[in-house]
């Protein structure tokens, strides 16, 4: 837990796949998984919670991956300016959503920085794995 915000991972591309990101694919690629968690450090200089091309291009194009991403909880908070760019590299939730992100996300969409189509994207995968799932079962 010490520094962990402050801990930057560098690897190519080729040995993420081969290694760190294998047993993320067989999850994500099947959809069994319906919501992961971005981890709290960097990937080279990006916030992996902002990294576009993690989580969207590999995870939601490349394997199908149809479920939500959060980001770790406070994450964002220590990334302050980041909370657009979650949203734009493809992360739906961000925990645990205190105010300053409201700021920053109303800003945003208001300098058209993010569009109201982004956040719809986000808020439909959000919903699309409340309503997949079994909270609407009911026991008789």
């Amino acid at each position: 837990e010490a520094n962990r915000s402050g801990l930057s991972t560098f690897m190519t591309e080729q040995a993420a796949r081969e290694n760190e990101l294998r047993g993320f694919m067989m999850c994500m690629s099947s959809n069994n998984a319906q919501g992961v968690m971005t981890a709290f450090n960097r990937a080279g200089t990006s916030f992996v919670g902002a990294y576009k091309n993690l989580l969207e291009n590999i995870t939601r194009n490349e394997w199908g991956y149809q479920g939500l991403v959060m980001t770790d909880w406070t994450a964002s908070e220590k990334n302050p300016g980041e909370h657009a760019e979650c949203i734009l590299a493809g992360n739906d939730l961000i925990m645990p959503g205190h105010s300053g992100a409201k700021k920053e996300l109303t800003a945003a969409l208001k300098s058209n920085k993010i569009s109201r189509r982004d956040l719809e994207l986000a808020a439909a995968n959000v919903l699309n794995v409340i309503f997949t799932s079994n909270v609407w079962e009911i026991e008789k």
